[in-house]
């Protein structure tokens, strides 16, 4: 009986520091790749964890956008501090990414070479 006490007590301890650290904190440390200023497709980051499922759709929610599949892969995030995400557009063409580079919109000057927000002189 004692050792039945024993095992319960020392469950709930290792529960509760697991549980007092709340939901948003355990995110935090789950999350893994996202470079401050990168530039990327919604696809990538959920690659990187799952947890970007939550803050794509936030950021989505945030700038009125649709939270359909469509719109949480092919669209383009911006990382800030923290794994801070905000959406930069959606890509009705598809996005391009997942390497080392920026990833982009299909069909867009950034697929012709060009830096994120510059844009030819056509």
């Amino acid at each position: 009986m004692v050792q039945i006490a024993t095992f319960a007590l020392a469950f709930t301890a290792a529960l509760s520091s697991f549980v007092s650290a709340g939901p948003l904190e355990n995110r935090e440390t789950a999350i893994k790749g996202c470079t401050n200023g990168g530039i990327y497709c919604g696809f990538a980051l959920k690659q990187k964890s799952a947890d970007y499922n939550y803050r794509i759709n936030d950021a989505l929610n945030a700038a009125g956008t649709s939270t359909d599949i469509k719109h949480t892969d092919q669209s383009i995030f911006i990382c800030g501090g923290d794994n801070y995400i905000t959406f930069d557009q959606f890509c009705p063409n598809g996005c391009v990414g997942g390497t080392k580079d920026d990833d982009y919109c299909s069909d867009t000057d950034a697929k012709r070479g060009m830096k994120f927000g510059e844009r030819s002189e056509e």
